[in-house]
């Protein structure tokens, strides 16, 4: 770089003296500098600088005896290499680097490094030199693997130096790069890249927080194919400038690799999604499940925490299956690198129980210890069923009588009662012979009247009879039914379809049992993930995916209104009457608002005082306001003991349209500030247009 500024000045003054030219290079190499005349043997003409003590002589003059030549001066065995440069020097009228030893004084070899510039005007080769062993820098620079330049601090990065490695990064040389007008970063930088490269060293240079920066971006190669660097810098002011100090390793392969892998990782997903398979990710040591693709009909948390034990007690798992589900999670613990079993579980989706085979494989730090399972699960019901004769199912379900709600037996392909009834339930009336008859009278008799659909749904007589034949055996149901004193509980019918061994007749042996217990328990967990324990609404996160869900629905944004409401003086309530009273306060604002919740409301606490409502099914600007007055109007809640009246404040967004749920929550929460600021006990509604 420093040879390239010199030689910019050279060619700024065409008839420049020699000796001038030697003290300009002076000016940047400590050992000096010889001119020396184009011709064999490239006779000396002058020396300059401090060369003659670095080989050994007292003066210039013992050093340029009659007619000596440079190449004289060079040690035998570095003749040849360096007879090469100077011939291509004056070959291509360019500056070279060039290093060698030179004969000392005293016969030893002196090592030096420099450059040399053949100057066409005047017919006369420049030698500069650096005694090598004192410019261990300037050997770091030229001998690091690794690219490294200073650039200028301007509209293109204008490069004030850079070793050969910076330029064979991009698939030059320094002569190449000169040529072709690479002189500065704007040159290499991709031009997608190029405007947030600037972006971020202007960043980096307003905050100067560290002088150091990192940047990884595109660049052109010299075939104009696409690179990446990583620049690692240093922001240098000295002397009033600004420059940049930059080492630059080239990163291709390892953005190549991560594009693999991220390619790679999305093919894995999308085989995963487009399989029947599931996976999980299990952290050995955290005991933490997680299932990373989401499949869009998948009702169970993406992280479990606390496993096996927490699936186990949230029911999960079969009785039956649970010792050998314990038994895999201790293989996995012991570091087993992979093992398996079949079990019965829980579907992801909610629905019925079915088999499952589990397999996982073990993935090791650095160690040696267990790190992380990689768990697939496969459902493999339909085969396990395939698997179980006739008769097998029959004493299965002779078995599970005592402990059964109801047991009934049909004949689907004629549609026919098969005879055999034991209930604890309804029982069926004698005039009543066909299956689809069972149905429709157990529907109007039995059946809580919201699951009506449902249970028809699931026992229509077309639907079962195309299931089996589409390979499905087994099929499971949940709902609600209804006992003496319209006392409602939670039932499961299990059907099985079974061909029978003599008529081929699809037969079903229908289970019912009663699993109120078990889906109370579900509901509560449920409720402990999604509830705020405080006010039984929803709690932060729940309630944001909720309103987010909601948004996503054009038609239910254009009808719906965000509002966000808090407490009035609820610290002075805190600090005045305990916040065991304040808990009081925030358990009754929850009631009230969870009375006056509408079916597809979504109403949650943000925390602390702060609540957040989405409210739907608002088809106009007067019936936003009348819901928020009525809000208003319910939540003045006086108290006797202690004596005190409690009010709110709502801010409120209407309609809430196409509008993501972070700018609605900002513009509700400016709204809220407003009211509050208004004299507090009133609403502001923001309204947009439609």
């Amino acid at each position: 770089m420093v040879v390239k500024n010199m030689m910019q000045k050279l060619t700024e003054q065409e008839k420049i003296s020699k000796d001038i030219l030697i003290q300009l290079f002076e000016e940047t190499y400590n050992a000096g500098a010889l001119c020396c005349r184009n011709a064999p043997g490239y006779p000396v003409l002058s020396s300059k600088g401090s060369l003659p003590a670095v080989l050994g002589y007292d003066t210039e003059e013992s050093l340029l005896k009659d007619n000596v030549l440079f190449v004289d001066l060079v040690f035998d065995e570095d003749k040849d290499s360096v007879l090469k440069v100077m011939e291509k020097a004056v070959a291509e009228n360019s500056s070279f680097s060039i290093e060698f030893r030179c004969h000392g004084r005293d016969g030893m070899p002196v090592p030096l490094c420099g450059a040399v510039v053949y100057l066409k005007n005047t017919g006369h080769i420049l030698l500069t030199f650096i005694k090598t062993d004192e410019t261990i820098w300037d050997r770091i620079f030229r001998l690091l693997p690794c690219g490294i330049c200073r650039v200028a601090v301007d509209n293109v990065f204008t490069i004030m130096q850079a070793n050969e490695i910076y330029y064979d990064i991009y698939g030059y040389t320094s002569a190449d790069a000169a040529a072709a007008g690479f002189t500065n970063e704007k040159f290499i930088i991709h031009p997608d890249d190029f405007e947030s490269v600037r972006h971020e060293v202007g960043h980096c240079l307003e905050l100067m927080d560290s002088p150091t920066f990192e940047i990884e971006h595109r660049v052109i190669m010299r075939d104009q194919s696409t690179g990446w660097v990583l620049v690692k810098g240093y922001i240098d002011k000295a002397g009033g400038e600004c420059f940049l100090n930059c080492v630059l390793l080239d990163i291709s392969d390892r953005k190549k690799a991560e594009e693999e892998l991220r390619v790679s990782e999305e093919q894995n997903r999308i085989a995963f999604l487009s399989t029947e398979n599931h996976m999980d990710i299990y952290d050995v040591k955290t005991h933490v499940l997680e299932h990373p693709y989401d499949d869009g009909d998948d009702e169970r948390p993406n992280r479990l925490e606390n496993v096996p034990y927490s699936v186990i007690a949230a029911g999960q798992v079969e009785g039956d299956s649970i010792r050998d589900y314990m038994q895999l999670f201790d293989s996995i613990s012991k570091g087993n690198p992979e093992g398996r079993c079949t079990i019965q579980m829980a579907a992801r989706d909610g629905g019925a129980f079915g088999w499952y085979e589990i397999k996982y494989r073990l993935i090791f730090d650095k160690s040696g210890s267990p790190e992380r399972a990689i768990l697939s699960y496969k459902d493999v019901t339909s085969q396990r069923e395939k698997s179980l004769a006739y008769e097998k199912w029959s004493r299965f379900f002779e078995q599970q009588k005592a402990s059964s709600l109801g047991y009934y037996e049909y004949n689907l392909t004629k549609n026919l009662y098969a005879g055999s009834e034991e209930s604890l339930l309804n029982t069926l009336p004698s005039h009543i012979q066909s299956f689809t008859e069972a149905v429709g009278y157990y529907v109007e008799h039995c059946v809580y009247e919201e699951d009506w659909k449902k249970y028809l749904q699931f026992y229509s007589r077309d639907r079962l009879l195309s299931a089996y034949y589409s390979g499905t055996k087994t099929d499971y149901i949940e709902y609600r039914r209804i006992r003496d004193g319209n006392v409602v509980f939670w039932a499961a019918g299990t059907v099985q379809l079974i061909s029978d061994p003599y008529t081929e007749d699809v037969r079903a042996f229908i289970l019912v049992q009663d699993i109120d217990d078990k889906m109370q328990r579900r509901i509560r967990m449920k409720n402990q993930i999604e509830v705020d324990s405080l006010t039984t609404l929803f709690n932060r996160g729940t309630v944001v995916k909720k309103i987010t869900a909601g948004l996503a629905d054009k038609e239910t944004g254009c009808r719906s209104m965000l509002a966000m409401l808090d407490i009035d003086h609820f610290k002075d309530i805190n600090d005045t009457y305990g916040h065991q009273f304040g808990d009081r306060v925030l358990g009754d604002i929850g009631k009230v608002l969870s009375s006056m919740a509408y079916s597809h409301d979504v109403y949650g606490r943000m925390g602390g005082d702060e609540f957040i409502l989405f409210l739907t099914g608002i088809h106009s600007a007067d019936t936003a306001e009348k819901r928020l007055l009525e809000i208003i109007s319910s939540l003045n809640i006086e108290y006797d003991n202690p004596d005190t009246t409690v009010s709110v404040s709502i801010g409120a967004v209407y309609p809430c349209g196409s509008l993501t749920f972070e700018t609605l929550y900002s513009a509700a929460d400016a709204a809220l500030y407003e009211s509050k600021k208004g004299g507090r006990n009133r609403f502001v509604i923001r309204h947009r247009a439609f």
